[in-house]
């Protein structure tokens, strides 16, 4: 009995020394049995490049920059522009990028440049694309304005350099004339929206706080009311806002203290007076204030007759003529001086008498309105509350007209100082890589694909010409 039994060959595997030095010398006998194709691939990469650098149209791109400061410039002395921190200043100069580029901004410089109608812009005929998507019934904006805009937002970039408040403005177009004007006029339209933007946002608060100030004003004016209401209530007479009983009662405790210092310093003066006429005290020691002129006078006399009559004593006898003489002219000094000691020390008793009733009868008047701060103690305290609120809504108030006629005065100032710091070029030469690297990188990317064609068509034909082995009959 037969059986058939498969056969095959049995092939010996190359070992693992074998294959690193078999695949270089493989690719490269790859590489030269294709090298028909990677040459043909090689010449379509170039004649691509060629054909995109004939065919395409260069672009120009224009460069300007804007200084942007979120803050603004404080003109006014209470313009309180938050400043705030650097990462929130960052954070708004970059969102200022976003407004360079919005629609608000856009729409105004296709106004000015009229790109609706320009034919790169908003009048650009329809491409081949475009036609067959019409064709195929799927149809595209045709409004111009609209059309505009959308190859504006694709024209126009904006970007700020880190760590400043400066923002690069770019417009790319294939007019380098046209991408200048759009550029310069991105920066214009933008900077007169910043300003336009403060001047509405003084409005708004302006308008919102003049709306305020009659409900302030009528505040005040209730608060006004309520307290002379009590007032005349409780018959309670104010001087600028506060009780005149409390007023008086303040002055009178003042007078009444400078009474004291003035008895007291009477007293002390008189004292002595009396010891330097009962003679206990030096004729020096007269006070300050008690020394007119009449007592320095008769005082010096008075030294001066004793210090001649001391002179003769020394000279002349008891009995001699010339000394009786000087002594009576020094017992004469010495009348005079005491009359006039005399007569200080009775006007100063009438001024102490004086000043003591007055001391008298200012005790007595402040007893009197302690009574009366007593019994308006409570209306008082009332008013007191009620006048704090009058100047509490006051000062309310007069702050909020202050800051109206604050944000009156913005509406008519500039404070932004967001301003242009470089402007719109026109550009001499296309932006985008030079014809003869586009030309280079096609050669390259033609010389990859060749050479990874040829790899893969000899892979190919290796596993297609393998053969088929026989069955071996046993």
């Amino acid at each position: 009995m037969a059986a058939i039994q498969d056969w095959r060959p049995t092939t010996p595997r190359p070992t693992e020394g074998d294959r690193p030095a078999a695949a270089p010398a493989a690719l490269l006998a790859s590489l030269r049995r294709g090298v028909g194709l990677i040459a043909i691939c090689a010449v379509i990469g170039v004649a691509l490049a060629l054909a995109f650098v004939l065919l395409s149209s260069p672009r120009y791109t224009a460069v300007g920059r804007i200084l942007v400061d979120p803050t603004g410039r404080q003109i006014l002395g209470a313009d309180n522009t938050p400043s705030g921190a650097a990462d929130t200043s960052a954070i708004e100069a970059e969102s200022q990028t976003y407004v360079l580029t919005s629609r608000d901004v856009l729409d105004e410089v296709i106004a000015r440049e009229k790109l609706d109608e320009n034919p790169l812009f908003g009048k650009r005929p329809p491409g081949l694309g475009q036609k067959l998507l019409s064709l195929a019934g799927v149809k595209r904006a045709s409004d111009p304005r609209e059309l505009a805009l959308r190859e504006l937002e694709r024209s126009v970039t904006g970007a700020r350099a880190p760590g400043s408040f400066i923002i690069t403005v770019t417009a790319t177009t294939k007019d380098p004339a046209l991408s200048e004007r759009i550029a310069q006029s991105v920066m214009d339209v933008y900077v007169e929206e910043d300003v336009n933007a403060r001047v509405a946002v003084a409005r708004r608060a302006g308008g919102e706080l003049e709306g305020r100030l009659g409900e302030l004003r009528a505040r005040v004016r209730d608060a006004e009311q309520r307290y002379e209401t009590v007032r005349r209530e409780k018959g309670v007479v104010t001087n600028d806002g506060k009780p005149l009983v409390e007023q008086q009662l303040t002055e009178l405790a003042t007078q009444l203290s400078t009474t004291d210092s003035r008895v007291n310093e009477l007293t002390a003066a008189l004292e002595q007076m009396r010891r330097v006429q009962r003679g206990q005290a030096d004729i020096d020691s007269i006070p300050e204030s008690m020394r007119s002129g009449t007592i320095e006078t008769l005082r010096t006399r008075y030294a001066a007759q004793r210090q001649a009559d001391a002179d003769l004593g020394q000279q002349l006898g008891a009995r001699h003529p010339d000394r009786r003489a000087a002594s009576a002219r020094v017992a004469e000094a010495r009348r005079l001086f005491e009359e006039e000691i005399a007569t200080i020390i009775r006007a100063t008793t009438g001024e102490l008498d004086r000043a003591k009733g007055f001391r008298t009868s200012l005790t007595q008047r402040m007893t009197a309105l302690k009574a009366e701060v007593s019994e308006t103690n409570d209306a008082s305290l009332e008013l007191r509350d009620l006048m704090r609120d009058v100047e509490a809504s006051r000062g309310i108030y007069e702050a909020a007209l202050a800051r109206s006629r604050e944000l009156d005065e913005q509406r008519r100032l500039n404070a932004s100082n967001t301003r242009v710091i470089s402007r719109a070029a026109r550009p001499m030469e296309p932006s985008g890589p030079p014809a003869p690297l586009v030309v280079i990188a096609g050669l390259l990317l033609g010389l990859g694909v060749g050479c990874t064609l040829a790899w893969l068509r000899d892979q190919f034909r290796a596993r297609s010409a393998a053969p088929e082995l026989p069955a071996r009959v046993r």
